[in-house]
């Protein structure tokens, strides 16, 4: 009986040895696992960096010879932030003529006779569009107004100006 214990003892001995490296295993293997995620994120965060650098620099070649306010970048990043829509494109005379097939020359010659014609108006005239816009002709009175810095009155005179009223038709465009 006392062999019996002896190799018992030896093969319980053993036995712990085995769970022990087992456990060790599994430690490593665990161990190994996570250097391998943080590696993986440390990748990943080298690569972003690179992808923002490479950004920059592509944008610094843009912007070569230019430089902008620091107020007017703050303002884009606003815009974008609120996810506003793009200004609408502005079109010269030159890209109305091409769209309509005129020469351009006679379309800039229509504009100019219509921008005289709206100077040479007299109050109370009207020039009608028609399904785009009305112009109309009016004075302003005199009024008393404030500086809004001071506070001063000033002495604003009466004035002539074009009153423009937009068409129904493009107001449900």
């Amino acid at each position: 009986m006392a062999a019996k214990t002896k190799k018992d003892k030896k093969d319980k001995k053993k036995d712990k040895d085995k769970k022990k490296s087992k456990k060790k295993d599994k430690d490593e293997k665990k161990d190994k696992k996570k250097s391998k995620k943080k590696d993986k994120d440390k990748d990943e965060k080298k690569n972003k960096k690179k992808d923002k650098d490479k950004g920059e620099k592509k944008s610094k070649k843009k912007d070569k010879g230019e430089k902008k306010s620091k107020s007017k970048d703050k303002e884009k990043k606003k815009d974008k932030d609120k996810g506003e829509k793009k200004k609408p494109k502005t079109y010269s005379v030159a890209d109305i003529a091409e769209k309509a097939d005129v020469d351009p020359r006679e379309m800039k010659a229509f504009f100019d006779q219509f921008r005289r014609r709206l100077e040479k108006m007299k109050v109370g005239a009207k020039i009608r569009v028609q399904g785009i816009c009305n112009f109309e002709k009016i004075e302003t009175n005199p009024r008393v107004s404030r500086n809004p810095r001071t506070g001063e009155k000033v002495d604003v005179p009466a004035k002539k100006k074009i009153r423009v009223r937009i068409s129904a038709n493009l107001k449900d465009l």
